[in-house]
């Protein structure tokens, strides 16, 4: 809660200059560990009566609900019943407006401009916070980056049964180690994702990654990748590049061709090619 990055860059240097720098502690609490057949009860609940409710889910594969809808998470965010909390965020005329639009598209950006009163995009001072904020934090905090924006919107899309997610990129460039992160819609008509950045004029379907330089283009999932991926314990490969919950979409956004290179003797650990060389 400080009031700009100024002010909290002083404290942080007050604190470091007596404890030493500080390193910011993760305890990870496994759900199946944690979480109650209630929770998991009204996020199915509210998920197949929104199903049923919007006309956006009409033609939604089963594949498609379970991972655009359905999912109680968004990140590793704490848990909380955001779905009720997003309905009773929205009046019964708004929601009506919502249902009443005939594309997509349209009830998307609707929504959309509904969260910019809420919630605007914080500066440098969030670029290396891990922390992935709740539904209920996102909205106290009003603030954020750009994937805590994304987080914000796909809570209030899927709540509202709107399928969607959101995509990424680690790098922008080899001298800038800060990505971008960027929402998706799900036309069930056409089967087409619609890309665009949350929380900005340009709505869905007016979306262009600049960033023509940019590495892999990785969608965040709820869904495991397959045990039979190239991650091993073992493994030294980079974990930026693959994630068990990460899907590569890179073909979505730009032309790629797929290379075979053969290799004159078996390497003990996956082998990768680097973009980059100065790390």
């Amino acid at each position: 809660n400080f009031k700009n990055e100024a002010a909290e860059k002083k404290w942080l240097d007050s604190v470091t200059a007596v404890k030493g720098k500080l390193h910011e502690k993760e305890n990870f609490l496994p759900d199946f560990k944690n979480i109650s057949a209630q929770f998991l009860i009204n996020n199915i609940d509210r998920a197949f009566e929104v199903r049923q409710k919007s006309p956006f889910c009409k033609d939604l594969s089963d594949a498609e609900f379970y991972e655009y809808i359905l999912p109680y998470r968004v990140g590793t965010e704490k848990l909380e019943f955001w779905r009720d909390q997003v309905l009773n965020d929205f009046t019964q005329a708004q929601k009506d407006s919502i249902y009443g639009f005939t594309t997509v598209l349209a009830a998307t950006s609707y929504i959309d401009k509904i969260y910019q009163k809420k919630f605007q995009f914080g500066g440098n001072r969030y670029f290396k916070e891990k922390k992935v904020r709740s539904y209920s934090e996102l909205l106290k905090d009003k603030s954020g980056k750009c994937d805590d924006m994304c987080s914000l919107v796909v809570f209030a899309l899927r709540a509202l049964g709107i399928p969607s997610g959101f995509d990424g990129i680690q790098y922008k460039r080899a001298s800038n180690d800060v990505g971008h992160g960027w929402c998706f819609v799900l036309d069930t008509k056409t089967k087409r994702n619609y890309p665009f950045d949350a929380l900005s004029d340009n709505g869905p379907g007016f979306f262009n990654l600049p960033y023509k330089n940019a590495p892999k283009v990785m969608r965040k999932q709820f869904a495991l990748i397959s045990a039979n991926s190239i991650k091993n314990n073992q493994s030294i490969i980079h974990p930026n590049l693959f994630e068990d919950n990460s899907l590569d979409v890179t073909s979505e956004y730009f032309e790629t061709t797929n290379l075979t290179i053969p290799l004159e003797r078996k390497y003990p650990e996956p082998m990768y090619l680097s973009i980059w060389n100065n790390g």
